[in-house]
């Protein structure tokens, strides 16, 4: 697995949060690698930084581990087949059309 980094930023996270938030990109991180780019992270002014690592990429996971980085989410996906013909509506429940966008 090779290294790769960079920084984008987060537009609407930084504006939430009112201060600059990026995503870290890299896959592969060795420890010295990803204590360098979170270093030059820090001079750029980056205060927040997501990681997102896939289960299988055990070098960053470890690289991670061994700087303190501690996982503070994980990403469930959950999956179910719907039948082809949806049951009918139940007539006690009444359908209201709505705009997506209430005034």
């Amino acid at each position: 697995m090779t290294a790769s980094n960079s920084i984008v930023p987060l537009e609407w996270d930084s504006a939430f949060f009112g201060f600059p938030v990026g995503r870290l990109v890299g896959a592969g991180l060795s420890a010295e690698a990803l204590r360098e780019r979170l270093v030059q992270a820090g001079g750029q002014g980056w205060r927040l930084l997501y990681w997102f690592v896939s289960p299988e990429d055990v070098v960053s996971r470890q690289a991670a581990q061994a700087l303190g980085v501690q996982p503070t989410d994980d990403k469930c996906i959950y999956v179910r087949t719907l039948p082809a013909q949806l049951p009918p509506v139940p007539e006690a429940v009444q359908l209201v059309a709505r705009s997506p966008h209430p005034t």
